[in-house]
């Protein structure tokens, strides 16, 4: 397998990277190293927020039941669940962009496919959570038409 250092290489005989292609990766990464970085801040937000609706998510209700405090801590692990469902893509996505920038920086191989295939991991997480959201969305619709004869 050739390295990143010469100007192209050829992989297969079919897809040469270029100069070019190389400085689209390089800004690729980039900006999947922002988006990771903004959604590891607001993963922070929504853990700091989670834990805030459960601890005091029963001072702010409205009619001061006994069920409001349950309803704060529900609120809080819903929203702390969420929280790791979302850092897994968030991590793959900043995996990626460093492994990419290290590759092509570096002229370092091995760092650019474990850049790729951390891309790779992230989309097909997202596909994944795609399906499980349309499955639930459809059983959500099933269930609203069979009560609402």
């Amino acid at each position: 397998m050739s390295t990143l250092d010469d100007n192209s290489f050829i992989e297969k005989g079919k897809i040469t990277i270029t100069e070019g292609v190389s400085e689209m990766f390089l800004s690729m990464a980039k900006w999947m190293k922002f988006m990771a970085i903004v959604g590891f801040v607001l993963i922070g937000i929504m853990f700091v927020a989670g834990i805030g609706m459960m601890l005091f998510g029963s001072s702010f209700s409205f009619n001061g039941g006994e069920g409001s405090a349950a309803v704060g801590i529900v609120t809080g692990l819903i929203y702390l669940v969420i929280t790791v469902i979302y850092f897994y893509p968030v991590l793959y996505l900043y995996k990626a962009a460093t492994g990419i920038k290290k590759g092509f920086s570096e002229s370092d191989q091995e760092a650019f496919e474990d850049g790729i295939y951390h891309h790779r991991r992230h989309y097909k997480l997202i596909g994944l959570y795609t399906l499980v959201l349309l499955s639930l969305y459809v059983i959500a619709i099933l269930i609203i038409i069979s009560f609402s004869r």
